[in-house]
């Protein structure tokens, strides 16, 4: 609410939980509903991987908001981030290096909630010159994905969601359409 008041373009929810009481539930979509209108992207780490099971966390979970996974160095899907069918894509997550309080550089700990700040910065660069409306830039973050399945087909797996975040393709989709402006 507070990103939304300062009329945020990209908001990065870097938390997620496993339950949300039917207020909270309510809450959030009346906030994605008003990001929408005032055309903020959200997006949200999809979780830590607790069973092999898919499973959903939220905010990740609901619609209008990116889901986030992390992936290792190797482009492989890291067993903490969490198998679900809402997730949409996978981003590094493993070995970045960040900055601590202190503002000493280091190499992070293993987290989905790392590799949606490194979405939120790789569109944080488009959204300087694109003001697409979040799910049309949502849905070229997913054609733009590097596949990981089986025969390299596009569409949504419980591991990798639509596949590995691809900037290059990405920004190269974004200039081939400059009406998007």
């Amino acid at each position: 609410e507070w990103a939304l008041n300062k009329q945020a373009d990209i908001i990065a929810i870097l938390t997620y939980f496993q339950h949300l009481t039917q207020e909270q539930l309510r809450r959030f979509e009346q906030l994605i509903e008003r990001a929408i209108h005032q055309n903020a992207w959200l997006l949200a780490p999809v979780g830590a991987r607790q069973s092999g099971r898919p499973q959903t966390f939220y905010p990740s979970g609901l619609n209008g908001i990116l889901s986030i996974g992390a992936h290792d160095q190797y482009g492989q899907a890291t067993p903490f981030s969490a198998r679900s069918n809402e997730l949409d894509l996978l981003a590094p997550g493993v070995d970045l290096a960040v900055s601590s309080v202190d503002g000493q550089i280091s190499t992070n700990i293993k987290s989905t909630a790392i590799a949606t700040a490194f979405t939120a910065g790789l569109l944080a660069l488009v959204r300087q010159e694109h003001a697409m409306p979040g799910e049309e830039v949502y849905q070229l973050l997913r054609e733009t994905a590097v596949s990981k399945q089986v025969g390299g087909a596009k569409g949504q797996n419980v591991s990798y969601g639509y596949g590995l975040l691809n900037p290059i393709a990405l920004l190269e989709r974004l200039q081939e359409g400059g009406d998007w402006k």
